[in-house]
């Protein structure tokens, strides 16, 4: 940064119009500028046509550890600090205030909870640098310092549960709701995503009940001594009958071949398992094609998603372009 000269002197929860050069962001922002959604135009055009920012931003004093120069380090007002630089203004309103790193994460939770346009990722994310931070914190403490409620701190850690593709693709996207990731985070990764389309396609009641139903059937599998990997969504082999024709045109020797069979019973129960197609060539052939199909699914899941995405960021860009044209910005 430039040497500008001292900062301002300015008094704890006091408010003032400062140099916008003497404010910095916060490397751990709990969302970047979301400069193309529909809110931060809006936002934009409002603030434009004020001609001023009624809203100060909060931001902290800090002390540059390579220059020993002060700022000011924004805790909160990052998209509307955007805009005034966008609209190359040379300074904002600021209210100081005496925070402490964990106050920072406390604050830009508390201070962006109601606000659409943060991920619920960036919540998740969020909290874990808190816990970080005090490990001995309780959801309790969590709710009372960020000003939501236990449900919603409960629901967002949750999230860290999930496959991080599952969260990005779909949560953050907001083609499953937080409500229905919540339930989703409750089953082991690696059932994850055998529920996604239900999760996007089912009410939150639905979807709860869908989740508790494979969970009780976890549990009993569990309890029985039995893999719970095979009660659903992992491969198991079906005993299909093979065509009588097939059956009577067969070569022993050849439904024999690599068999271990050195007794009468092990031969018996080789013939069978070849006629029910439970023989080693056959249910390797089977899973093959449980697995493409798994796959195939999945990255149909991906690619309507990814497309719905662009389709939107399309949109939004083009809103947002319109918008700059309108402003006389483009």
């Amino acid at each position: 940064m430039t040497d500008l000269g001292p900062i301002p002197t300015m008094a704890i929860d006091s408010a003032a119009s400062v140099d916008i050069r003497h404010i910095r962001p916060n490397l751990v922002a709990l969302r970047p500028p979301q400069v193309e959604s529909d809110e931060f135009q809006a936002l934009m055009k409002n603030i434009k046509d004020l001609g001023k920012i009624l809203d100060p931003v909060h931001a902290r004093l800090k002390t540059d550890e390579a220059t020993g120069q002060q700022y000011f380090e924004l805790i909160d007002g990052l998209q509307r600090y955007t805009i005034a630089q966008m609209l190359k203004w040379e300074t904002i309103p600021m209210l100081l205030k005496d925070a402490s790193d964990m106050d920072v994460l406390i604050q830009q939770i508390a201070l962006n909870g109601s606000r659409v346009t943060t991920k619920p990722a960036a919540f998740a994310q969020q909290l874990l640098r808190i816990i970080e931070v005090k490990p001995a914190t309780t959801v309790a403490e969590l709710a009372e310092l960020t000003g939501q409620s236990e449900s919603w701190i409960n629901q967002r850690l949750a999230l860290t549960k999930l496959v991080p593709q599952i969260g990005q693709e779909f949560v953050d996207a907001g083609a499953i709701t937080v409500a229905n990731a919540y339930q989703l985070a409750r089953l082991p990764q690696e059932e994850q995503p055998d529920f996604v389309e239900s999760a996007q396609t089912l009410g939150v009641a639905e979807f709860t009940a869908t989740v508790n139903a494979r969970l009780k059937e976890i549990r009993a599998a569990r309890a029985a001594g039995r893999d719970p990997n095979k009660v659903a969504g992992v491969f198991e082999p079906v005993p299909t009958l093979r065509k009588a024709g097939e059956i009577k045109n067969a070569d022993l020797s050849t439904v024999l071949d690599g068999v271990e069979a050195d007794t009468p019973e092990k031969a018996a129960k080789a013939v069978l398992d070849w006629v029910l197609q439970m023989d080693p060539l056959s249910v390797k052939q089977q899973q093959e094609r449980y697995e493409l199909r798994r796959r195939q699914k999945a990255e149909d899941q991906i690619a309507k998603q990814q497309e719905r995405a662009a389709k939107l960021s399309e949109e939004a860009a083009a809103r947002a372009e319109q918008l700059k044209k309108d402003l006389g910005l483009a």
